[in-house]
């Protein structure tokens, strides 16, 4: 789950240098207590072991269209959530294990920042594993009723949430380590620039008519840091509303789903909702990242509504370099 305070971070983090939240710290997680997640990660720094390779221009991309990890558990049709759980581990071990195979072969296992994150993968299925024993020798019948007891299902959300974050990344490495490695670990360094808005759509800038119309506009942001990550000319488009209700938000969440966006994360509660989502089409690419805030101040600081289009793939990238999942 978002964590409010995390999300707003987010976000803004999302405004000004999209993808250099990749970088996060493992919790510690133990049977005992089930820590809180967070889906906001805190920007990434330069490995340790040097500077990150270069990526390549025409490495391959996520499509649009690859399931994750609660669509092949759900395939797998479970009974209860213990039986999500082992099904999530499977997958996502089987996973893990190409992606280290595929960081040998690519001569980067001992590469230092891929090294703690093995590590601390490692962590995370041993003590699934450990959890999960306490309820092997439970009946089909006990385990399904674990999905009425709070704790076990806390525990299993919290895995299952951690278990995403393993799968989205372990399956970007297993693809390309090096270029994984380098987004993993770079921070952009682009320049935002404020663009003049008089409320209405600005012609010619939002993908002619590829992107729903916003009304209501405040104020418009415009940064180039596509490049940095290997797609030529990317570009960063941030609407901001002052002042918007929860209607007008999912009205426009509609709209974007209508317009041929797939949603790929949506998350709502306390008054707060993002929403992330991607769209192919025969011109090329559009990443779309909305929040709303109920309690916002209305101001250019505090706004209730912020929605940011990209002309590449950033929330594929975001989802790669676990910074959303």
């Amino acid at each position: 789950m978002f964590k409010k305070a995390a999300a707003i971070a987010l976000i803004l983090s999302l405004l000004l240098f999209p993808a250099a939240c990749g970088n996060e710290a493992a919790p510690e997680d133990t049977a005992g207590s089930a820590p809180e997640v967070s889906s906001a990660a805190a920007p990434a720094g330069e490995a340790e072991s040097g500077e990150p390779a270069e990526p390549e221009e025409s490495a391959p991309q996520l499509s649009a269209e690859e399931k994750r990890l609660p669509e092949l558990v759900a395939e797998t049709n479970p009974a209860n959530k213990y039986e999500e759980l082992i099904a999530a581990r499977d997958i996502c071990t089987d996973r893990f294990n190409a992606a280290v195979a595929s960081a040998e072969r690519a001569g980067l296992s001992e590469d230092e920042t891929i090294s703690e994150l093995t590590a601390q993968w490692q962590e995370r299925f041993g003590n699934l594993h450990d959890y999960l024993a306490e309820f092997e020798e439970m009946s089909g019948e006990e385990k399904s009723a674990l999905d009425e007891d709070e704790d076990f299902v806390s525990h299993a959300d919290y895995y299952m949430s951690a278990l995403s974050k393993i799968f989205n990344m372990t399956r970007a490495l297993e693809k390309d380590p090096a270029l994984w490695l380098s987004r993993y670990t770079t921070v952009p360094q682009s320049e935002t620039e404020l663009l003049e808005t008089d409320g209405s759509w600005p012609e010619g800038i939002f993908f002619s008519e590829r992107v729903p119309a916003l009304e209501h506009i405040d104020a418009l942001m415009m940064s180039e840091t596509g490049g940095e990550y290997g797609f030529e000319g990317g570009l960063e488009y941030a609407l901001i509303v002052f002042e918007a209700g929860e209607d007008e938000a999912l009205a426009y969440v509609d709209q974007l789903a209508g317009a041929g966006f797939r949603e790929e994360i949506r998350q709502e509660g306390q008054g707060l909702m993002m929403w992330f989502g991607r769209k192919n089409d025969s011109e090329g690419h559009i990443s779309a990242a909305l929040v709303y805030m109920e309690d916002a101040g209305g101001t250019a600081e505090s706004p209730a509504l912020m929605v940011q289009f990209y002309s590449y793939d950033a929330v594929g990238l975001l989802i790669d370099i676990g910074s959303i999942y």
